[in-house]
């Protein structure tokens, strides 16, 4: 039986909500809001959340602006909605969500998934797919919500956040735990098996002139030190594991 985001994501008991119905027709993609935060005051001709901790505008002027950044950096990014992996179906949290157009173009581009946004204020649509669901919440205080995801996500959140060390300790505690595939291990152990032949293979050449021209040990001693050194790499009491750094660059424009 399939489930609907109601079903998976429960309510967010937020105070006295007003909520704003789905344009897609679900009621399972409102969206409850504090009513607090959703009052705005003039100020210095641009207007702002009542919210304290909030300082930027929250007008349509500060929306363009933030729909114009997702934009540029969608361009970059070659259309991509992350560089990082995404799980097809997955549930994704959306930190500092802004207008909210990136949780929508993926919740648009990925029907399986379920999509949270939360951000301080209240500024996102009121129509949105029926897989997403805006919250209104303090993402430095602590986290409550009752399930993991399989993706956290925080852009342009720089001079925004007081704690970076406590919310990736939460993003850490509220990810859900990695599980290579089938697929992912079958590659793995080749990979072991084609570095462990080319160890044994390489490892007499890699230390004997170092140990006997350097450190003047016979050659009889070399090879039972290579001898003790292959037996060790080829038990399964414990992984060698080596790190594959990759650099490249490319002239300047």
């Amino acid at each position: 039986m399939t489930t609907t985001p109601e079903d998976e994501i429960p309510a967010q008991h937020l105070g006295s909500p007003r909520v704003v119905d789905s344009a897609y027709g679900s009621p399972n993609s409102t969206v409850s809001l504090t009513q607090d935060v959703v009052d705005f005051q003039l100020e210095y001709g641009r207007s702002y959340t009542t919210e304290e901790e909030y300082l930027l505008p929250v007008d349509e002027r500060e929306k363009a602006r933030l729909d114009l950044f997702h934009c540029c950096v969608k361009l970059i990014l070659n259309s991509k909605s992350s560089l990082a992996p995404m799980t097809v179906g997955g549930r994704v949290l959306d930190l500092g969500t802004g207008t909210g157009i990136w949780a929508i173009e993926l919740a648009e581009s990925d029907p399986a998934s379920v999509v949270i946004g939360v951000d301080l204020a209240p500024i996102q649509p009121d129509f949105v797919p029926p897989n997403l669901e805006f919250q209104i919440e303090d993402i430095e205080m602590q986290w409550t919500w009752s399930y993991d995801f399989t993706f956290i996500r925080a852009r342009q959140l720089g001079g925004s956040i007081k704690d970076w060390p406590c919310l990736i300790r939460q993003c850490n505690q509220y990810v859900v735990d990695s599980q290579p595939t089938v697929s992912s291990k079958l590659i793995l152990k080749m990979i072991g098996a084609y570095r462990v032949c080319e160890f044994l293979e390489g490892v007499e050449g890699l230390l004997l002139k170092c140990l006997i021209e350097r450190l003047a040990w016979s050659l009889l001693e070399v090879q039972v030190y290579l001898a003790e050194i292959r037996e060790a790499a080829k038990t399964h009491g414990f992984h060698l594991v080596c790190d594959l750094h990759v650099v490249f660059g490319k002239k300047p424009f």
